[in-house]
């Protein structure tokens, strides 16, 4: 039982320290041109990263709860669509903006063994549908070179 506590607590340490760099390195990025705040933002699910070949089952999902939790204080509401045909389901939704989100690298390190984190690559355009214009794209590389 106690295995079990201390595995837990280390799990749950190594998912905080990794949600906290990137949210650091999310603000470090910073698009040049300003996003309204309260606006409806639409998050385009995120496909599941691979690395040699193999397909790492819920960095997707991982990747986009970070982005929904760094992005909810500067909006209204935030809403998820299909990567299929994401841009109707905004507008049908009321969106201003959509955030899309690529994992182009996912190369787990087992961080807690080797000492070294797990190396990621996530591209991100932010899209505004008033305007009808990108208003950034960036990659994000974690961790920092």
């Amino acid at each position: 039982m106690r295995n079990v506590l201390v595995s837990s607590f280390i799990l749950l340490f190594l998912y905080s320290c990794a949600t906290r760099t990137y949210a650091q390195n999310v603000s470090n990025n910073a698009p040049s041109e300003k996003i309204e705040n309260g606006k409806v933002v639409c998050v385009v699910a995120i496909n599941d990263g691979t690395y040699g070949g193999k397909v790492y089952t819920g960095s997707g999902a991982y990747v986009l709860n970070v982005l929904n939790v760094n992005l909810q204080p500067f909006t209204s509401k935030i809403v998820t669509v299909s990567v299929e045909d994401y841009e109707t389901e905004a507008k049908q939704l009321g969106a201003t903006y959509i955030v899309k989100a690529t994992i182009t690298h996912w190369e787990p390190r087992l961080a807690a063994l080797s000492g070294m984190p797990t190396r990621v690559i996530i591209n991100v355009s932010i899209f505004d549908l008033e305007q009808n214009k990108y208003i950034t794209a960036f990659a994000l590389t974690f961790p920092k070179n």
